[in-house]
């Protein structure tokens, strides 16, 4: 009895690697192409008339990427447009003044990332207000 227990123990754990395999495989394909559909939302919208949006959601079809996946990264990149827009104030180095406009879709995330650069680069993040009488908006810089 205890060697036919065992025969199953190592299926098991057979079938459980491959599995486990498989599914970080797809689940790194799924992150892929959600990315994507948030790219091609940032082009055109959730609109009918947005073909890179609709050549994404026909290649996520092929590869059998579930529904609610596509549907999680539609609604985080509208959220994403609908202001998900914060501004941090700090303090670079030599008393540097500056501000730092993101998009984000979590600020609990983003302010400790930003101050971890300020600090790793000898500045200090700041409060609302701390340096923004200093400015006036004349341009923008994008950085990917």
């Amino acid at each position: 009895a205890d060697l036919v227990h065992a025969d199953l123990d190592s299926k098991w754990h057979n079938i459980r690697h491959k599995k486990g395999a498989e599914d970080a495989k797809r689940s790194i394909v799924f992150a892929k192409v959600a990315m994507q559909v948030r790219a091609a939302m940032d082009h055109g919208g959730n609109s009918p008339t947005n073909g890179q949006l609709s050549n994404v959601l026909k290649k996520a079809k092929e590869l059998k990427v579930p529904k609610d996946i596509i549907d999680r990264a539609i609604k985080k990149a509208e959220q994403a447009k609908a202001g998900g827009m914060v501004i941090y104030e700090g303090m670079g180095p030599a008393g540097v003044s500056v501000m730092v406009q993101c998009v984000t879709d979590n600020k609990s995330r983003t302010a400790p990332a930003l101050r971890h650069i300020f600090k790793e680069h000898g500045g200090s993040l700041g409060t609302t207000g701390a340096v923004a009488f200093k400015f006036n908006r004349v341009g923008q810089i994008d950085v990917s």
